[in-house]
């Protein structure tokens, strides 16, 4: 990941889990639970690369 230079000082102040956002017709619209496998071959709108976020995202998908 991207990572903080020496000079700052960073703290996590909270944490939220993803949430998946799509249309009815994906059918992924009343499952409570989406895993990785549920998610694989989906079209994404993604972050920035640079965000700490999406690299994040992106090391789940990796580590999936």
């Amino acid at each position: 990941m991207g990572g903080t230079p020496p000079e700052v000082t960073s703290w996590m102040l909270t944490c939220e889990p993803p949430v998946v956002v799509c249309a009815p017709r994906y059918g992924l619209d009343h499952q409570r639970d989406i895993g990785l496998v549920d998610l694989a071959n989906e079209t994404f709108i993604e972050l920035n690369s640079e965000w700490g976020t999406r690299q994040l995202i992106d090391q789940n998908f990796h580590d999936g």
